[in-house]
């Protein structure tokens, strides 16, 4: 642990407000208001300099935001930081933060419709079984009287990608109605 840029993290924590100081191996996170996350670390390449950048919450719905960070001589005061820490990453920052926080509720309300539709779909499908990847469920089946198929739930479960083997009238008319039954349960939404 690099016990100067422990140091300074601890004193650019007191005078940033609500922020507390976490020391790790790679580094000093100091831990804000609305989890926020400032990570404080050594430049590697300019030894006398910190780099301070902000950290979103885990999650693919954040990798296309930018990154915010800035560099700072270690000898400043820990004030003059905090002042540029306040002008010139945290407005931004901030700004992108609330963004991801919106991309992962949203990501998370998205998956919780896809799961009912699928619900349903399994319900009206026999010998039916759901398989889950990022932001599509893909509901397979197989029976000899049935035929076999698999419906592909994208995003929300708003489209789906369906395709049919062999399936009979009755299937394919429950297939529709579960269908239709989830879409008027969306718009009731």
């Amino acid at each position: 642990m690099d016990t100067e840029i422990s140091t300074l993290a601890r004193q650019i924590a007191e005078h940033l407000g609500g922020f507390t100081a976490v020391p790790h191996d790679h580094g000093v996170c100091l831990h804000g208001p609305g989890d926020q996350e400032l990570w404080v670390c050594r430049m590697w390449n300019h030894r006398e300099r910190a780099e301070i950048h902000g950290s979103y919450p885990p999650g693919e719905e954040t990798g296309r935001l930018p990154r915010h960070q800035i560099t700072v001589a270690i000898s400043r005061p820990p004030e003059a930081i905090v002042t540029d820490i306040t002008r010139r990453l945290l407005p931004a920052y901030r700004n992108d933060l609330k963004i991801a926080r919106e991309r992962i509720e949203q990501a998370a309300h998205d998956d919780e419709n896809r799961a009912r539709i699928a619900a349903r779909l399994l319900a009206a499908i026999p010998h039916a079984s759901a398989a889950e990847s990022k932001r599509e469920t893909a509901i397979h089946w197989f029976d000899d009287t049935a035929g076999s198929g698999t419906i592909r739930l994208h995003g929300n479960g708003g489209s789906a990608t369906i395709e049919r083997h062999r399936a009979r009238p009755q299937l394919t008319g429950r297939i529709a109605d579960a269908v239709a039954a989830a879409l008027r349960s969306r718009r009731g939404q």
